[in-house]
């Protein structure tokens, strides 16, 4: 998916920061969770409530980057376990944006070209 969103300079952080959390949770709600309990504030416990059912959202540089992975189970429930982590399982990916400065007028915006996409939807 490639979107263009349209924001004022001292917008941007807090635009995009918002719209990759809503494309986190489509991505999550696409997998099947429940959206109440995407919504947990705890990290330590929505990473437990996401382990549960084999998905790992890894961040990378500082968070501007976001790799969804849905593992499979080895085995049957009492002896099983998870797979190990390794691109195979990759479902969904969110790269950090292109920023574009744009100038109309006496008028300055970025444009931030998104770099997303994901097995899902």
């Amino acid at each position: 998916m490639s979107d263009i969103l349209l924001c004022d300079l001292s917008d941007a952080p807090k635009i995009l920061a918002d719209r990759r959390k809503e494309w986190v949770c489509s991505i999550l709600s696409a997998l099947g969770l429940e959206e109440n309990k995407i919504q947990i504030e705890d990290l330590f416990e929505l990473r437990n409530y996401l382990n549960q059912f084999g998905i790992h959202v890894a961040l990378k540089s500082a968070g501007e980057e976001v790799d969804i992975y849905k593992r499979e189970w080895l085995g049957d429930e009492k002896t099983g376990g998870w797979l190990p982590l390794n691109d195979k399982y990759l479902v969904a990916q969110w790269k950090r944006p292109k920023y574009v400065r744009r100038i109309d007028g006496n008028s300055l915006y970025y444009e931030l070209h998104l770099n997303e996409w994901s097995l899902i939807k």
